[in-house]
């Protein structure tokens, strides 16, 4: 697999496990900065042969994180599938959904066209969305697996896909957007210089496949885990923060458009840690981590 700079990759939405999508409209340029998945093959022993032909190749999966930038859409069918079901009113609230993708890696090759290689049945198993601040670029870490992997193939993407072009997402007004208990940071007299979201879910560990055909896994709770740095002047706020008290923590992002996303922690409760007397001649900064499986994500506008 490469990652160089002219390395491309679709994707497309499967109807069900093993049914690749054909369909051209419904594949997508997959905008990332790097990263992607690589084939892991496993072997079994074969008794009835000897010698370094007794590994026979039984499975072809693969798995990678793709480092990816945020932006107003990009990022919704990986949401969708973390969170195990759709956006309905521009609202995504957790379900129990599988669902899979289909992803295509072209790589130029002068002499012979363009080569596809295909990644079936994909599902996204975490998501890490990291705001730095002030002003910082909103980058995120998808990490896919796929039950079938590095295939090759013919291409059945668009020469040319639609691209989305919306803007990088920066956290320009994520401060003041940011509430704890519906209290702003800055009425709390908190700084916050960076805040970091990884989504998570159970699953089984080997897909089964019913007689429709479709994936037979379970999904479990989702797994929320919000972890933000923050400066306090007189740690009054940061020491409370620690006492084991279910918090109501709501923020959002946009970009130059007005477009975005907001999140919407209505129960979070500390994700272990203590508050930490700052060491000497260095300020009041501390980590402060919690943790849901209750998270709504909503659309703006």
């Amino acid at each position: 697999m490469s990652n160089g700079s002219n390395t491309v990759w679709h994707y497309a939405r499967q109807s069900a496990y093993e049914v690749i999508p054909t369909t051209l409209s419904t594949w997508h340029k997959y905008r990332f900065n790097g990263g992607g998945p690589a084939r892991a093959t496993s072997t079994e022993e074969d008794p009835e042969i000897g010698g370094s032909a007794a590994s026979v190749t039984s499975e072809a999966a693969a798995t990678g994180t793709f480092d990816l930038s945020m932006w107003y859409g990009q990022l919704e069918n990986d949401m969708e599938e973390i969170m195990g079901a759709e956006f309905t009113a521009d609202a995504l609230n957790p379900g129990s959904t599988i669902y899979y993708s289909t992803f295509q890696e072209e790589q130029p090759d002068l002499l012979a066209g363009n080569t596809f290689t295909q990644f079936e049945n994909g599902s996204t198993t975490s998501l890490t969305l990291t705001f730095p601040t002030p002003n910082g670029r909103i980058t995120a870490q998808s990490t896919k697996s796929f039950s079938n992997g590095a295939s090759s193939a013919t291409t059945i993407v668009e020469a040319s896909p639609t691209v989305n072009t919306s803007p990088v997402m920066r956290t320009g007004g994520l401060v003041t957007a940011l509430q704890i208990d519906d209290a702003t940071v800055a009425s709390l007299n908190l700084r916050i210089s960076n805040l970091t979201l990884t989504l998570t879910r159970e699953t089984a560990d080997e897909p089964q496949i019913d007689v429709e055909g479709r994936g037979a896994i379970t999904l479990g709770d989702l797994n929320a885990e919000l972890s933000m740095t923050v400066y306090d002047e007189d740690r009054t706020i940061l020491n409370t923060m620690f006492q084991n008290v279910s918090r109501k923590i709501e923020w959002q992002v946009v970009d130059i458009n007005g477009q975005g996303y907001s999140f919407l922690m209505p129960s979070a409760t500390p994700n272990g840690g203590e508050a930490s007397a700052p060491a000497k001649n260095t300020g009041r900064t501390q980590t402060l981590p919690f943790k849901t499986a209750d998270l709504t994500i909503t659309r703006i506008p």
